[in-house]
């Protein structure tokens, strides 16, 4: 018999619109530490952006990664896509766009989950409280982190 799966979720709290540096510095530190990452874009134009700054974020910085094509078998351990069915499992999924009560079967697939609560923008702050709702609602331990940037991780 298999051990339940721990299902966690981190929000980080952010006070500045630099929720892509974030996904940056979280993303590469997984990778770091060996874990497979999926980044959750809503739209292939944030995928593209995410997919640039990844290489460009910080000179130092090597973080293998690629944009989710269905055409194409995915071989890096970092992966930037919508929520389209997945063949392999990932370790973390980072959030970087909304979702809803009816994205929780692809939500759910993932055992930990890198979101953020966005207090410069009322309207963010409102989606975040309903994205840390239906995470609690389904099971996860949720922690909040506020820190800054340069802080990294």
């Amino acid at each position: 018999m298999t051990e339940p799966v721990h299902k966690r979720a981190w929000f980080y709290i952010l006070h500045e619109p630099e929720k892509n540096n974030y996904i940056c510095a979280i993303t590469e530190h997984r990778y770091e530490q060996g874990n497979s990452v999926y980044i959750y874009a809503g739209t292939p134009e944030q995928a593209g952006i995410l997919d640039d700054l990844l290489w460009t974020f910080k000179p130092s910085s090597f973080v293998p990664h690629e944009v989710f094509r269905p055409e194409k078998r995915v071989e890096s351990p970092v992966v930037i896509g919508g929520m389209q069915r997945l063949a392999r499992h990932y370790d973390y999924l980072i959030v970087a766009s909304d979702y809803t009560e009816r994205d929780m079967a692809f939500i759910e697939r993932f055992p930990r989950i890198v979101d953020f609560a966005e207090k410069y923008d009322d309207n963010l702050v409102l989606a975040s409280r309903k994205r840390y709702a239906l995470l609690r609602n389904c099971g996860y331990e949720i922690d909040t982190i506020e820190k800054n940037l340069s802080e990294n991780k």
